[in-house]
């Protein structure tokens, strides 16, 4: 949800890239999404192959709620600020480190 508030319409494919899901893992989990009413899941009608996902408007109201449950993750576990930012950019190296190899 927090890559789909971040950009209000993505393909399938921008999604599963920036999640680095492979598009099998992530089609059932759209489909239960979209079923619960979180997203709209449309194909284009210029390239048929692609799916835009789109949130709607009863999904964008718990941005505000979403937004304070990574500073209170932090603060559950005893990581100050700048320790939960370190924590995040060396999770993301170790990511990208794995990814390439």
């Amino acid at each position: 949800m927090l890559v789909l508030w971040e950009q209000d319409q993505i393909s399938v494919r921008d999604l599963g890239a920036a999640l680095r899901l492979e598009s099998s893992t992530l089609s059932p989990l759209l489909k239960r999404l979209e079923a619960a009413g979180h997203v709209r899941r449309e194909r284009r009608s210029d390239d048929e192959r692609t799916v835009t996902l789109t949130l709607t408007p009863a999904r964008l109201a718990l941005r505000d709620r979403a937004c304070a449950v990574p500073l209170a993750m932090g603060e559950a576990m005893g990581l100050t600020e700048e320790q939960d930012s370190t924590v995040k950019e060396l999770l993301r190296l170790l990511t990208d480190n794995v990814s390439r190899s």
